[in-house]
């Protein structure tokens, strides 16, 4: 599934796999975001990244929904994910995406 259009192999990216979103969406509930642990989490895992250009962007573009549909597996914090994505790309610039 490709959500994003044109050539971005210029621009700063981040591949996701299924773990590491799943590892995402954990700080993604008021306490972690209240105490500054999934900004932390970010910077810590991906250098140059903040939470705003990752979570905010799989919401947007429907890579992570809030109902449950037929075919997604729940994550956590009331985020569910269908279960045939294996990897993400996030473009910075443009805040595209592509989806495997």
């Amino acid at each position: 599934m490709k959500l994003a259009s044109g050539d971005m192999s210029n621009e700063k990216s981040i591949r996701l796999n299924t773990k590491q979103i799943v590892d995402l969406v954990h700080y993604a509930n008021v306490i972690p975001i209240s105490k500054g642990l999934s900004q932390k989490y970010v910077e810590d895992n991906y250098p140059g990244w903040e939470w705003n250009d990752i979570i905010p962007v799989l919401l947007k573009k429907g890579v992570l929904v809030k109902e449950e549909t037929p075919g997604s597996i729940k994550l956590g914090a009331g985020l569910f994910m269908d279960k045939k994505i294996r990897s993400v790309t996030i473009y910075f610039d443009s805040k595209n995406i592509d989806v495997d």
